[in-house]
């Protein structure tokens, strides 16, 4: 597998950047706002942010895999222990969520620094099963991140995501469309590429065309 360490370094600029965004936005959140609703059904904030720190901490763990030359599980218990972890962490103080968050972002960032090339050709295991390039945890953990951040309904939307995040993103939704047999409405080529994402993405609702078809993260 191909060591690209330029898609590497805009991937790893670019989630730092939403990281550091994520974390300015949520200093300031109370105990009542963390618990309000966020725009995911059943979720509130608190369980928004505890997945993104649960998220980060078993990123972690499949870099540590892939440097012994293991292909590490992300959630070794499978959804049923990402669902348990995230539950049981959303009713936390919020000061709490957010030590947690914050130490588990920094923690991740410093095992990019740290991987070793080795490290970066390995595979991983996503909680559905797919075994993905290692190289490619850094663009998915960004996905994850710039599509909660719009989740936590805290003023922040697809404007904040960078053209070279939704260049990519756009044609990864579009090429898993086309695989899973999904047709996109035409009529959405008209928006502009961060709002067509969004709605592609479900995040987005137009008028003309309700939600979109496709995957939500």
């Amino acid at each position: 597998m191909t060591f690209d360490a330029t898609w590497i370094n805009r991937c790893v600029e670019g989630c730092a950047q939403s990281h550091q965004l994520l974390l300015s936005i949520v200093d300031s959140l109370s105990n009542d706002g963390c618990r309000g609703p966020s725009l995911l059904d059943g979720w509130s904030r608190g369980h928004v942010l505890t997945h993104l720190a649960r998220n980060a901490e078993r990123h972690v763990h499949l870099f540590e895999c892939a440097a012994r030359g293991e292909v590490g599980n992300q959630y070794p218990g499978g959804m049923t222990q990402r669902n348990a972890d995230i539950e049981s962490g959303a009713l936390r103080d919020v000061a709490e969520i957010v030590a947690d968050l914050r130490q588990h972002v920094w923690g991740l960032e410093a095992q990019w620094a740290h991987a070793t090339s080795d490290a970066w050709q390995g595979s991983a295991r996503r909680p559905g099963g797919q075994v993905v390039p290692v190289s490619d945890l850094v663009f998915l953990r960004w996905r994850e991140v710039a599509i909660h951040i719009v989740d936590l309904d805290l003023g922040v939307g697809p404007e904040s995501w960078s053209d070279f995040y939704v260049t990519h993103e756009l044609q990864r939704q579009e090429q898993a469309h086309l695989k899973n047999g999904i047709t996109v409405d035409p009529a959405s080529n008209s928006l502009e590429a961060a709002h067509r994402l969004a709605w592609m993405m479900r995040r987005s609702h137009v008028e003309s065309m309700g939600l979109g078809p496709g995957f939500q993260v």
